[in-house]
């Protein structure tokens, strides 16, 4: 079968257009916040992130070491001293705590997985975890794949709708948070953690058949 280049270049155009059109941004951490040290904070920022607003909130529950957070440079990090453990939570619930939604994640059945373009990490975290909460009132939880929690880990991460422990209907969501512990042993291991952008995305060969079918439909119109 012959391939004509030309044919094929469209259809990857397509395809990133297809891909771009169903890319639902929850933060590409391009509004900066912070930098926090200490025990515990609770500080809220307006942007451009979902909802308009982003809420980072932290407490240590044992040890007297600090707690470092910052979103710059289109990243968040985050680290903890030697002897320090403690929940770091970043929430997207809007200015009262309701959210702004509903929010269609899945953009009319497009996307079926959250992603992280880049997740790093020394492998000291405790736990790990995405929680969303929907319309109709009602949590779902996914934790993060515990290969990853466990070691030292650098590259993109997804984790699928399914993979949620209650409703995986994002359809319909009020606000969403990502919520991790950090030390990684009864002392507490000292952690770092770095994120880039959260979007919601369509798995990458649904992309390329809807380029496909594109292409295929342009082809008939001719």
């Amino acid at each position: 079968m012959k391939i004509n280049p030309t044919a094929l270049l469209a259809a990857l155009a397509m395809t990133a257009a297809t891909s771009a059109q169903a890319d639902f941004i929850i933060d590409d951490w391009s509004t900066s916040q912070g930098p926090y040290f200490g025990h515990s904070w609770n500080q809220t920022q307006t942007g451009d992130m979902l909802s308009g607003t982003r809420r980072t909130f932290q407490q240590n529950t044992t040890g007297l070491g600090e707690v470092f957070g910052e979103i710059a440079n289109n990243r968040l990090s985050f680290s903890a001293t030697n002897g320090a453990r403690s929940f770091f939570t970043t929430y997207w619930d809007g200015a009262d705590r309701n959210g702004t939604g509903p929010h269609d994640f899945t953009q009319g059945g497009k996307n079926d997985r959250l992603r992280f373009d880049t997740y790093e990490t020394n492998g000291s975290t405790s736990s790990y975890s995405i929680l969303a909460k929907l319309n109709d009132g009602s949590f779902t939880r996914a934790n993060i794949d515990f290969s990853i929690q466990s070691g030292a880990h650098s590259g993109a991460v997804e984790v699928m709708f399914s993979d949620f422990d209650a409703s995986t209907d994002f359809t319909s969501v009020l606000w969403i948070a990502l919520d991790f512990g950090a030390g990684g042993s009864a002392n507490g291991a000292a952690t770092h953690v770095s994120f880039g952008k959260f979007h919601a995305v369509p798995t990458p060969a649904s992309a390329m058949l809807l380029g496909l079918a594109g292409l295929a439909t342009t082809k008939r119109r001719r």
